[in-house]
């Protein structure tokens, strides 16, 4: 490396005068919402000051690195340090110290980064709290650095001699074992190994160097080396993770041998599992068979052999119904023979036969295999997953029928609004509306339904729930009319219901809440106002003797905001007034001051919804004194979410303003994704592209990368859960956060997994081009092994997924021949499993 000269000595440097860089904090995105923002925000307190300060040096210096400035960028970084090491916490001076070293090891400064280190403790771990301490991080990027640089004996001495406990240097070693294995410098990697004392902590070395000879199909060379690996555990790993590179390239005589050599029993018997998948994988079933019973026989010869139940899973998933038949036969009767149809029915669900899976469910009792009232009943959503599949292949007659043999009323509706909601998607309103009216009959005969939210709590409400959900497929089809009549309806079930209960009335308030929303929607505004007249009843005729307790005052507040808020939604603001005034008598007489913040929640919603912005301004400033003044850390960024989302409204400015007073953008993006979330669901899309700024804004505002992959695949995943049915604005907006991810392999996935949920809507164009986003990020990523993992990831979900024609474009992808041929080879085989043998055929004969 580069050495600039500069003095080791780094706290008693002199500084010029560094650069004057605007806070990351400052808000973007107007003057006026910031002025709104500033009316309850929170004063940044000194030590936030010195880390946002020692960022502020950090991107200063980076800006001069990338000028070609490198004895500027030093002097930033010296500054920088200098500052860092202010900050009373310590976890938090030792991450700024490890960002800082890694900015002097990209620039040469060996001797600066090393004297930073050495004040730093070997007990902190990084912000995500994996995996290595951050001392040992910047140790090993300054050894890696030697090592890049050719300075091997600067590396070993180093290691040797700066390196203060045995245990960091065997993870730096361990480090840069592995950095040398995936360059394929095998000899380097080999006799770095020496370095490392722990016997456990070599044999993860020698881990990393089987997978660079796997990776570069030197197997040989990779099972010579396993067989030196002592401890079981990682010998094991090493066994499998030679397995599976050479089934992932075709090569399925090395994964036998070494299934064949493999010890002990146990590892044996998981590899020639893995070989019986890959083979059924690519169609060769005979051969998938043979390679499982030979491992099913070789369990079964064990001391302690696996439960029957895993080898009906075993063989049931390549498609051995026969022997998995076989071996559930030997089930005892009852919950075990139940149980082990059951998962032969999903295992057909798996191969698209969903005539089988259907047949198999059958054999079981309804409710056989639910536990407890609270959860769901496997044989249910079997047949949920039959209707889905046969619907979506057009066989709506199978479909129906199959909706007609659920075992309670309720979920035959339910069943049947699967299939209608297939008709939606293609445009059948003709026929979705005659199944949905099969649908509103079975409902309109529901009297009751129980309901056992959790363990020990049993109560009943009416049908309107499921009348609801009937006028929301209604109204997709902009059947306004219709949607109003059955929401009307749903308003008189909530009244006919004869249960005068705590539990039941509140749900019932709750689906009054939504009919309103809906009927705005359609705008029906005096159906709104009839919704809220008949909540304000089953409120009225609670007794008293249902609050006496004291967990149930609170319960009596949140149903008068909810009662309040749903006036609002209609309009009626004296109404919702006169209501709100009710639920603060309420909240004063409240002890618990977390109580008086659910309280206050509440409240602060029921204004948002009559949009009077000066109460709501006020309750809302009282609440986030409140929430401060708990002191309870862990809770303050989620009551500050549920206080954000319970004032969204029309406008963002109240909501956005509740966020930023979390003054650490990470917690401030999560709560600004909830407000997002709740839009959504309203379907107010453009409010929730303008908080999508304010999001994108808070990310920004982590400077470090992997913060920033974290937060924002954290984000991705939760947003992208699709909301009524997803929708193009509801991905178009996911994809936003996606193009900010730093990682380009993590970029890739995300852009693949937008793509999945575009090809569920139908969408093959939009799909395609988030799939070309997708490769353009795994073409940023440097090395060929991590670009062709990256690959294979996208290519294995999007074919668990079936999207096979997706899959096909993924597996073209790959450079290397045997990988792109066994990849084709496991679409062509799903094609098969699908019907579709002219396509399968297609892809085979390009094989040739």
């Amino acid at each position: 490396m580069k050495r600039w000269g500069l003095p080791l000595v780094i706290g008693l440097v002199s500084m010029s005068p560094f650069m004057n860089v605007a806070s990351a904090t400052q808000l973007s995105n107007g003057e006026e919402l910031s002025a709104a923002v500033s009316l309850i925000a929170q004063t940044t307190d000194e030590p936030t000051d010195r880390v946002e300060q020692t960022w502020t040096l950090i991107r200063a210096a980076r800006q001069y690195v990338a000028s070609g400035q490198r004895q500027q960028a030093t002097e930033q970084l010296l500054h920088a340090n200098q500052v860092a090491m202010q900050v009373a916490d310590k976890t938090n001076q030792d991450q700024l110290l490890l960002r800082i070293v890694m900015e002097h090891v990209q620039i040469g400064n060996d001797d600066l980064a090393i004297a930073i280190t050495r004040t730093m403790r070997y007990d902190t771990l990084p912000s995500n709290a994996c995996c290595l301490p951050v001392r040992v991080e910047a140790e090993t990027a300054i050894a890696q650095a030697y090592i890049n640089a050719g300075q091997y004996e600067q590396a070993q001495r180093f290691v040797r001699q700066q390196v203060e406990t045995p245990a960091a240097r065997d993870q730096v070693a361990v480090a840069v074992v592995a950095n040398l294995a995936e360059r394929e410098r095998f000899e380097d990697a080999i006799a770095w190994t020496d370095q490392v004392a722990d016997g456990y902590q070599q044999n993860i070395a020698q881990l990393a160097i089987v997978k660079g000879y796997a990776n570069v199909s030197r197997f040989d060379d990779a099972w010579t080396l396993t067989q030196t690996i002592n401890d079981p555990a990682v010998r094991s790993d090493a066994q499998l993770t030679l397995v599976q590179v050479a089934l992932r390239s075709g090569q399925y005589d090395v994964a036998r041998r070494v299934a064949a050599e493999a010890e002990p029993a146990e590892a044996s018997i998981q590899l020639w599992n893995q070989l019986a998948q890959a083979y059924a994988s690519v169609g060769q079933q005979a051969e998938a068979v043979a390679v499982l019973n030979q491992a099913y026989q070789q369990a079964a010869s064990q001391p302690e052999p696996p439960s029957s139940a895993l080898w009906i899973d075993n063989f049931a998933q390549i498609g051995a119904f026969d022997r998995a038949l076989e071996i559930a036969s030997r089930a005892e009767a009852g919950f075990e023979t139940a149980d082990a149809r059951i998962r032969i029915a999903r295992a057909y669900l798996t191969f698209g036969q969903y005539t089988q899976a259907y047949a198999m469910a059958q054999l079981v009792q309804d409710g056989e295999l639910q536990v407890v009232a609270d959860y769901p009943d496997p044989k249910s959503e079997v047949l949920d997953q039959v209707i889905g599949q046969a619907a979506k292949a057009g066989q709506h007659d199978f479909a129906m029928q199959v909706a007609q043999s659920y075992g309670t009323p309720e979920k035959r509706v339910k069943a049947l609004q699967i299939i209608a909601r297939q008709h939606i998607v293609r445009n059948q309103t003709d026929e979705a509306a005659e199944v949905l009216s099969q649908a509103l009959e079975i409902a309109n005969r529901i009297e009751q339904i129980p309901v056992s939210p959790e363990r020990g709590t049993y109560y009943t409400i009416s049908n309107a729930d499921l009348l609801v959900e009937i006028a929301l497929d209604y109204s997709r089809m902009a059947q306004r009319d219709r949607a109003s009549t059955i929401l009307a309806q749903a308003i008189q079930s909530t009244q006919a219901l004869n249960e005068v209960s705590l539990n039941s009335t509140t749900h019932q308030v709750n689906t009054l809440k939504r009919i309103a929303n809906l009927a705005i929607q359609l705008e029906r505004p005096t159906q709104a106002r009839e919704a809220a007249d008949a909540a304000l009843r089953l409120m009225t005729q609670l007794p008293a003797s249902e609050f006496t307790a004291a967990y149930t005052i609170p319960s009596k507040m949140q149903l008068l905001a909810t009662v309040a808020s749903i006036y609002g939604t209609a309009g009626e603001v004296d109404r919702a007034n006169a209501v709100i005034a009710d639920a603060v008598a309420v909240r004063d007489t409240l002890t618990d001051e977390q109580q008086k913040v659910w309280g206050m929640v509440a409240i602060a919603e029921a204004y948002a919804a009559t949009g009077q912005e000066q109460p709501l301004a006020a309750t809302t400033a009282q609440t986030i004194q409140m929430i401060n003044a708990l002191g309870i850390n862990g809770s303050r960024s989620w009551l500050t979410s549920r206080l954000a989302v319970a004032v969204v409204s029309s406008d963002t400015t109240s909501a956005i303003q509740v966020a930023y007073t979390l003054t650490d953008p990470g917690e401030r993006a999560m709560v600004l994704a909830d407000i997002v979330s709740k839009y959504m669901v309203n379907g107010q899309y453009p409010q929730a592209w303008a908080v999508m700024n304010w999001v994108q804004d808070s990310v920004k505002a982590l400077p470090d990368a992997a913060q920033r992959d974290t937060l924002l695949n954290e984000l991705i995943r939760t947003l992208s859960v699709p909301v009524n049915g997803g929708s193009i604005s509801q991905y178009l907006l996911v994809g936003q956060l996606v193009n900010d991810v730093p990682s380009p392999p993590l970029k890739a996935y995300n852009w693949a997994s937008v793509g999945q949920r575009y090809a569920e809507l139908g969408e093959p164009t939009r799909a395609n081009e988030c799939l070309r986003f997708a490769l353009d990020s795994i073409q940023a990523i440097a090395h060929p092994v991590q670009q062709r993992d990256a690959i294979a990831q996208i290519f294995d979900d999007l074919l668990q997924a079936g999207h096979y024609d997706l899959a096909m474009q993924v597996a073209n992808w790959f450079e290397d021949t045997a990988y792109r041929t066994t990849a084709l080879r496991q679409v062509a085989q799903r094609y098969v499993l699908a019907g579709q043998r002219a396509r399968a055929t297609e892809i085979l004969t390009q094989l040739q």
